[in-house]
């Protein structure tokens, strides 16, 4: 995920959501890529979530 990924959906959730807009959220607190990070480091996951980035690059 890009680094600024969560940033936006933050932006995005608050657009709709009051209770999010009007909170302080710590997103360097609340969010990390370790998922992201262990699962490419499986071949077959990191041959999954290749496909799913170049799939979602497709549709931008």
């Amino acid at each position: 995920m890009p680094p600024d990924a969560p940033a936006g959906v933050l932006r995005y959730v608050a657009v709709t959501n009051e209770e999010v807009r009007n909170a302080w959220i710590d997103l360097a607190s609340t969010y990390m890529n370790q998922f992201v990070q262990e699962a490419s480091r499986s071949e077959s996951m990191g041959h999954f979530l290749a496909a799913t980035v170049d799939a979602l690059e497709a549709k931008a």
